[in-house]
Formats: C-alpha cells, sequence, structure tokens
C-alpha cells in the first residue's frame, strides 16, 4: 500500500489510497478492533452494552433498569445475569459512558452509542443461535415489569412487542401468543397515531402470526380488530393481497353485518384505488340492501325521476336557515348508511355511472329526516347541479349548491369540500353569475384534494377549473405556466382514470398553442 519511489527530486513515498483504506478502515477490521475492545471491560458492562444494542439508538435509564432487575423474584429461566448482584442501571451506562463507548444525550435524558460500530460490535457479542431468545427474554422482562403502570406500557409497548416477535418460534403457550397478538394490535393502533402506517402493518401482520388456528372461536374479538385493521392499513401502503386476504376472514367469520362494515369498507376503499369502480359500486349497494337501504342495482331513467321528485317534494318550503339548522345526525344504522352512500356515490361518479345520482338523492332524503351527516354537503350538491345542469329551477340550484357548500366547510373532511365545492360551484354558479367566480372554488377544491390525499377528487376539481380556463379570455400562456405545476404532481397520483383524464386535457391545451408534440 505504502512505497518509496524514485523522481527527478528525489525519493518519494507513494501510496494507493484506496487499498490504505481498505487495509487500515476496513469494515471487518474496525468491527473486530471496537468487539475486541469490549470483550476486555467487565462481564457485567458487556452484558448492558449487549441489552443497550437490543434497545435501540437511544438507551433510557428507567427501560434499563426494567430490564436489568426484576421486580418480583428473581425467575432462573429467565435470568440475563446468572444471579449476581449489578450496581444500578444508571451506573452501569455511565462506566460504558467513562469508557467512550456510550453519549449521554442530556437533551432527551438518554444515553445512545458513540457510534453505530460500537452498537455492531456490542451485538455480535450475543451468539448467532441465541440472538431470538436474547431478544424474547429481554422483551419479556421489560413487558413484566411495565405492567403496574399504564404510563409505562404506553411508552414501552412498540419496543416491547419488537423485542418479543424476534422470539416468536420459541412462544408456544397459547394463552402467552394470544396476550402478544393484542399488544401487536394496541402496538399497531399506537403507530398510526403517530402516524406510521409502514410500523402499523407490521405489528397487525405480525399480530395475526400469533394467532391459532380457532382463532375466530377462541379470541373473535381480537382476531376481528386484527384482520379488520390489518386490511385498513395495508390499503395505504398498497398491498392488495393482504387487504383482499384480510377480509375475506373478516366476511367469512364475521358474526354479524355491523363486525363486517369495517372490512367492507376496505374493500371499496381497495377497489377504488385499483379503479375497479363498477364492482366497488355493486358492493355498496349490496352492503346498502343489507343496512335497510333498497337502490335498484341498475338505473333507468324511470326510477332516477322518481328518486329526484322525492327529493324535490320533500325540500319543498325550506328556507336556507331551516336546512342549516338541522340537528346532527345520531342514528347509528342511517349513519352507517350515509357512509356507504357516499363511498357508492363516489366509485359512480368517478365511473360516470348513471346509479350515481340514487346515492345522492337517497342521502337527501336521509339527511331531512334524520339529521346532518358530515357527507350530507356532497349530496346537496350534487342535487344543486342536477336542478341547474336540466334547467329546472337554476335560481334554487345556486341557492342548494351555497348551502352545500356551507355545510362541507363544517363537515371535517377534504373529500366532501372538494366533491361540495365541484359540484356545489362547479356546475351550479356559472348559470346565474359570472364564469370568474368559479374558479376561486375550483382552485380552492383542488388545492385541498391534493394537499390532504385525495388525489382523484383534488384532480377532477382541476380538470373542471382547467376546463373553465380553456372556454374564457384567459391566456393560454398562463394556462400554459399553471399546467407545467399540474405536470410535477399528476404522475404520483395513484389512479389511472384521473392521471389519463388530467393529461388529455394537458395534453388540449398544448395543441391549442399550436405544439404538437
Amino acid at each position: 500500500s505504502i512505497s518509496l519511489s524514485e523522481r527527478k527530486s528525489g525519493l518519494a513515498w507513494e501510496w494507493d489510497e484506496t487499498r490504505l483504506s481498505s487495509d487500515v478502515w476496513g469494515n471487518d477490521s474496525i468491527l473486530d478492533l471496537v468487539t475486541r475492545s469490549i470483550t476486555c471491560l467487565s462481564v457485567m458492562i458487556q452484558q448492558a452494552l449487549k441489552i443497550a444494542s437490543c434497545l435501540g439508538t437511544e438507551v433510557d435509564v428507567s427501560v434499563m433498569t426494567k430490564v436489568l432487575f426484576d421486580i418480583d423474584d428473581e425467575d432462573e429461566e429467565d435470568d440475563l445475569f446468572g444471579g449476581k448482584e449489578f450496581p444500578s442501571a444508571d451506573g452501569l451506562l455511565r462506566e460504558a459512558t467513562e469508557e467512550g463507548l456510550l453519549v449521554y444525550n442530556t437533551q432527551y435524558g438518554a444515553y445512545r452509542f458513540a457510534h453505530d460500530w460500537i452498537r455492531h460490535a456490542a451485538y455480535s457479542l450475543i451468539p448467532s443461535d441465541e440472538v431470538e431468545e436474547f431478544h424474547l427474554t429481554i422483551g419479556r422482562r421489560l413487558w413484566k415489569n411495565s405492567e403496574s403502570s399504564q404510563f409505562a406500557m404506553d411508552e414501552n409497548i412498540m419496543l416491547i412487542v419488537s423485542l418479543v416477535n424476534v422470539g416468536e418460534k420459541y412462544i408456544t403457550d397459547m394463552d402467552e401468543r394470544y396476550r402478544v397478538a393484542e399488544l401487536n394490535l394496541k402496538a399497531g393502533q399506537k403507530a398510526l397515531m403517530l402516524p406510521s402506517f409502514p410500523d402499523a402493518a407490521r405489528y397487525l401482520r405480525t399480530g395475526i402470526k400469533f394467532l391459532g388456528k380457532t382463532c375466530w372461536e377462541d379470541r373473535y374479538e381480537l382476531s376481528l380488530d386484527l384482520y379488520s385493521n390489518t386490511a385498513e392499513v395495508e390499503i395505504s401502503n398498497g398491498n392488495y393481497v393482504v387487504v383482499t386476504a384480510c377480509i375475506d376472514q373478516v366476511i367469512k367469520h364475521g358474526r354479524k353485518l355491523d363486525d363486517k362494515l369495517q372490512a367492507y369498507a376496505a374493500l371499496l376503499e381497495c377497489m377504488q384505488q385499483q379503479d375497479d369502480l363498477l364492482e366497488a359500486t355493486n358492493v355498496c349497494v349490496d352492503v346498502l340492501n343489507k343496512l335497510g337501504e333498497r337502490l335498484p342495482s341498475k338505473a333507468s331513467k324511470l326510477t332516477a325521476a322518481k328518486e329526484f321528485f322525492r327529493v324535490r317534494f320533500a325540500l319543498r318550503g325550506m328556507t336556507d336557515e331551516e336546512l342549516l339548522a338541522l340537528p346532527k345526525m345520531t342514528d347509528k344504522r342511517k349513519m352507517q348508511c350515509m357512509d356507504f352512500l357516499s363511498k357508492g356515490f363516489v366509485s359512480s361518479w368517478r365511473s360516470k355511472s348513471p346509479i350515481c345520482a340514487f346515492f345522492a338523492y337517497r342521502s337527501v332524503l336521509l339527511t331531512l329526516k334524520y339529521g346532518i351527516h358530515q357527507t350530507s354537503a356532497t349530496s346537496f350538491a350534487v342535487y344543486a347541479s342536477t336542478l341547474c345542469g336540466l334547467h329546472i329551477d337554476v335560481k334554487d340550484g345556486y341557492r342548494l349548491g351555497q348551502i352545500a357548500m356551507a355545510m362541507a366547510e363544517k363537515s371535517n373532511s377534504p373529500q366532501v369540500v372538494v366533491l361540495s365545492n365541484i359540484c356545489g360551484s362547479g356546475l351550479c354558479v356559472h348559470w346565474t353569475h359570472p364564469v370568474a367566480d368559479v374558479f376561486r372554488s375550483l382552485e380552492y377544491a383542488g388545492r385541498i384534494g391534493m394537499e390532504t390525499g385525495y388525489f382523484s377528487v383534488g384532480l377532477q376539481a382541476r380538470i373542471f377549473g382547467a376546463l373553465y380556463s380553456l372556454c374564457t379570455s384567459k391566456k393560454l400562456a398562463l394556462i400554459k405556466k399553471r399546467d407545467q405545476g399540474y405536470l410535477a404532481t399528476v404522475s404520483t397520483v395513484p389512479s389511472t382514470i384521473e392521471r389519463t383524464q388530467e393529461f388529455v386535457y394537458i395534453a388540449s391545451g398544448s395543441l391549442l398553442r399550436g405544439n404538437r408534440s
């Protein structure tokens, strides 16, 4: 690597930096060096470092204390230290810090390894055939010594589960396996609150692994919660195979309809993300029929007209103040119906199915009878757009469209806000007011949809606004500038239908500007 060579100016050292770096600072050399330095320390510190290497990058003293010392009588089978008496956990960690292996983080009040190599070296001291059992032992001790405090369990649950899960094959007692499955469920729910969907999915899937073959008979509620939550979370991660498998389990073993509704909702979301919109619409109709709201499987002009005039009659004579003062819906069954009517509307609206209006009209009728639901605004907006679009009563259509948008702002649902602005403003305002008045609502709806992850409806709002731009006197150069901004996000949208619609619009604008490419 290093040699002395002769040059015109005299002798000079030469070296190969790549080989020199490999010889001196190679990964194996560093690991061996650090490992040897750790093995020179006392057995107590070595054991503390091995435990710390399993706990993560930050080592909390209270956690280390719970692992090192049992609050009950020592269990010989669960003894990490051969029955020896040790100094305090903080004392052991301070000794390791004095050796330069740990660093105390004053901001978080915890210790951390001075370098990743030190953590790797400490971890390598655990015999490879004992790693899983070592993790399990630490996890069990931390679990046992945290159970007496709800605060400690809430703080440590994700760490406990991560440790115990490693030793899954060594947990043979079925009662303990069910308890660990329940811990994984709680850890998954906590991860969702952070939110961390990949972590939540991992905990929930692992929880399912701990269930027995007769789990639906032995622990029905636990099995239902694990499978339902896993299906819901995995949709966000795009793992549709897992979603389908979990939904099948719930629908097969669910004892009553209420137990299956979360799975049905996850199934609809899964279908919508994969653009299987016609089947999603059919599932919605089937679920609504089971909930007691009969809808036709196929729409005709006659049945649509009957439903429309039912709404027209029910709204007759009601003022703006009376509509906005309707009480909040409290009937649980009708609230479930409203949720699935909303899902059915989105699926059928995106697929341009003629049954779309039925979902909206029925929602209006339920709102007038049972009170306002967070999805009521969308149905009022659709009804308003029908009044305007068919030239039945554009003045009343505009009025109801404004009421729908006012309801939407109180709904706390971005999707409802976007859909209500598309229908209540984009399809109503221009009949009685200048087209320029529409732009603000559609730009707002598009921004809300894209910022909150409701890409499908967000793009629909953008498309509506863009079409109005082409129909007005807006300069094509300004439209081009906005379209370039749209292209930055449209390629990330999961739905192929909305992506295609957006690209078609942008291509049309390019052609109008004379750009054939």
